[in-house]
């Protein structure tokens, strides 16, 4: 299955950045935000710690199939943004994932 992209987006699902702190989520909820990931109406969700100057680590991840990349993908270009590196969380790399990680 190819990576999933904005286009793919259902037309209820939005993009939503939570930030607690030196910490954020990146969710792909219902317009209103509500609901728990993932399940039919959240299809993923990323949390991205801040564990170091410039270095960012993603853990927690879950999503329905195909919009994990996706989702680390709009991570990345947000921490690059911020001029810093993201990494996966060492022990949370499922096999599907270690490919996108190179690890």
């Amino acid at each position: 299955m190819p990576i999933k992209t904005v286009a793919d987006l259902p037309q209820n699902v939005s993009l939503r950045v939570v930030e607690d702190g030196n910490d954020f989520e990146f969710r792909l909820a219902d317009l209103d935000g509500s609901m728990a990931c993932p399940n039919d109406e959240m299809l993923g969700a990323l949390e991205v710690k801040r564990i170091g100057e410039g270095l960012w680590m993603a853990e927690n991840i879950a999503a329905v199939h195909g919009w994990g990349p996706w989702l680390v993908d709009v991570a990345m270009e947000y921490v690059t943004e911020q001029k810093c590196a993201l990494f996966p969380h060492s022990f949370s790399i499922v096999p599907d994932a270690k490919m996108m990680w190179k690890v």
